[in-house]
């Protein structure tokens, strides 16, 4: 077990006196020194996480109609907004979600894409694939194709089955990514998994590229890993 010197246990028991006191996200911490600075600011973390994990579950209720009559959208996404201010990339998803689909309030693309890029950010890989759906699908040409891919690239990096496919388009067609059919027939082999679309994409690609560097491909794809994700709750 771990020994405190009685100096490090008065610093410790500062810290906590002042996030008692103020018990807010920003608590006012002149006059302490940095260490005494720096378990504040952890005891705050541990306060928002735990907060934000309360809010996402009851909005998750209201979403599901969980332990409540009816599905409650409006309060639903109060309580995203709630536990995505906190910093739960989950409930910035759930955020984005809702408003994109006009659930809860009137459709603001604008709106949904600012929650979208916040969850993204914070690596949660639905709201990275919905993001490069976005830009995708904006007006503006090869900018936003490029970073409508670069949204995708992050999402398939970590299994997302929907951007393995659209990045493995981009790659075929030469747009938002440099033509390159190598990469274009890995993604949308792996992609091939639960995406018939894909699968399909696959099949066309094989047909057209020399056999031997099909199966070096093909071989690739069945070996690769995905990164961990960041798709976790909160």
């Amino acid at each position: 077990m771990k020994q405190f010197n009685n100096a490090a246990m008065v610093g410790l028991f500062m810290a906590l006196i002042i996030v008692t006191s103020t018990r807010c996200a920003c608590a006012d911490t002149k006059g302490i020194s940095r260490s005494q600075a720096d378990a504040v600011s952890e005891i705050q973390r541990e306060d928002n996480s735990e907060a934000a994990k309360a809010d996402l579950e009851v909005a998750f209720k209201y979403y599901n109609g969980d332990g409540y009559e009816d599905r409650d959208d409006v309060k639903a996404l109060g309580w995203f907004k709630k536990a995505g201010d906190l910093g739960s990339a989950k409930a910035q998803y759930y955020a984005g979600l809702m408003i994109q689909n006009g659930e809860g309030t009137s459709v603001d693309l604008k709106a949904a894409k600012q929650w979208y890029l916040q969850a993204a950010s914070n690596g949660y890989a639905d709201a990275q694939n919905n993001l490069g759906d976005i830009y995708a699908a904006d007006k503006g040409g090869q900018t936003n194709l490029k970073e409508a891919a670069n949204w995708y690239e992050k999402a398939a990096m970590q299994g997302n089955t929907k951007s393995q496919y659209s990045l493995g388009m981009l790659y075929k067609r030469g747009i938002g990514k440099t033509q390159d059919n190598d990469k274009a027939l890995f993604w949308l082999c792996l992609a091939s998994k639960d995406q018939t679309k894909a699968m399909i994409a696959c099949d066309e690609m094989k047909g057209e590229m020399p056999a031997m560097k099909v199966a070096q491909i093909i071989k690739r794809a069945k070996q690769w890993k995905p990164e961990m994700s960041a798709q976790i709750q909160p």
